[in-house]
């Protein structure tokens, strides 16, 4: 376990997401689930603020980490097995690999600006004719769409009461669920399927060719000492 559980639990826990489960879920959760699911989030959440007003100042140790998903899971014991597999699918997409969700929003702004700016395209390398294919794999809403300017000004208007206080824990970043929802959906959604757009515009081989290309011109913008790796959807097969 690590934060980004307690993460999950501020975006469980809110009024506002639940309308957004089914893009990581992949299907809508009942009724009674979402109320099961937030209840235990918000019990979750409950026991790893302990009291404290900020979540920076929460107990950050294995013991209590472990003990919130203790809490979590007891309560979502009572799912049918349907929707705890919808549970299950949203908690994964939203909290797995920290690490791969950073390579992935680098990569995904990589490629945008390939898509989009060809003076970027001369100086990084990247030929015309890549950066058309790449252009043809943003033309899909599950790749472009997610406006994370116009969430961020929905979710601060947001007038649920649980929603101001998920928001008035993290006081200096009002807007930090959003960030992680956002970095969970380009992980799980965005770029998976700019992959796949791809492949379905090209030829395999030079599907390959083409994100051989692309992820070299992408490794050379990692910042000096940058732990950045390609995301693994994006290696070309061997």
């Amino acid at each position: 376990m690590d934060e980004m559980f307690d993460r999950y639990a501020l975006f469980a826990s809110a009024d506002f997401f639940v309308g957004y489960w089914p893009v990581l879920a992949g299907s809508q959760h009942s009724d009674a689930a979402v109320s099961v699911i937030q209840s235990a989030a918000r019990a979750t959440m409950a026991d790893f603020m302990a009291g404290e007003s900020t979540y920076w100042h929460v107990d950050f140790s294995l013991e209590r980490q472990a003990r919130s998903f203790a809490i979590f899971s007891a309560s979502v014991r009572i799912l049918s097995t349907a929707d705890r597999v919808r549970e299950e699918i949203l908690r994964r997409n939203f909290c797995e690999d920290k690490r791969e969700q950073a390579n992935v929003v680098f990569a995904l702004d990589f490629l945008y600006r390939v898509a989009h700016d060809r003076e970027f395209c001369v100086g990084v390398g990247v030929s015309a004719e890549d950066a058309e294919v790449v252009a043809a794999s943003f033309s899909s809403s599950r790749v472009d769409s997610l406006d994370t300017y116009q969430l961020e000004r929905d979710w601060l208007a947001s007038t649920s009461t649980w929603d101001e206080t998920v928001r008035n824990v993290t006081p200096d970043l009002p807007a930090y669920t959003v960030t992680n929802f956002a970095d969970a959906y380009r992980k799980t959604v965005a770029l998976p399927t700019f992959v796949a757009n791809l492949s379905t515009a090209v030829m395999p081989q030079t599907r390959k060719d083409i994100l051989t290309r692309l992820t070299a011109s992408l490794e050379n913008q990692f910042p000096p000492r940058s732990s950045l790796t390609v995301p693994l959807v994006l290696r070309a097969p061997e």
